[in-house]
């Protein structure tokens, strides 16, 4: 997962432009349990391999989004937490693309290695 939002449950299904923007990062800076929230029940849920990554410049999506991610994958079978120094929420330079490449490339190589011990 990068840059993996979380939003409220009462707003799943409203239009992301129609959110009060305010509230909406009030909400994201917060400790949230996954008993408070869908998306993190699911994670609570995931017994699966997880990689989560971070942009060290996000201002759309704060640390604590990853942190209370984080907290809700209990139950993942392994769970690897990656922070992209000085990216931005889009990883809008060519460097910051290719550092996530490569990331995902060796987690996932790392991953099929070790299930096939």
């Amino acid at each position: 997962m990068r840059a993996a939002a979380l939003y409220k449950d009462e707003d799943w299904s409203r239009p992301k432009q129609l959110l009060n923007r305010d509230e909406l990062m009030k909400y994201r800076l917060g400790t949230i349990k996954s008993s408070e929230n869908r998306a993190l029940a699911a994670c609570a849920r995931f017994r699966g391999d997880v990689l989560l990554v971070e942009s060290e410049h996000d201002h759309l999506v704060p640390r604590s989004v990853t942190a209370n991610y984080r907290t809700a994958f209990e139950k993942a079978h392994s769970l690897t937490v990656r922070m992209l120094e000085g990216a931005d929420h889009a990883l809008s330079e060519q460097r910051w693309q290719d550092a996530y490449t490569s990331l995902l490339k060796s987690w996932a190589a790392e991953v099929i290695a070790r299930a096939r011990k």
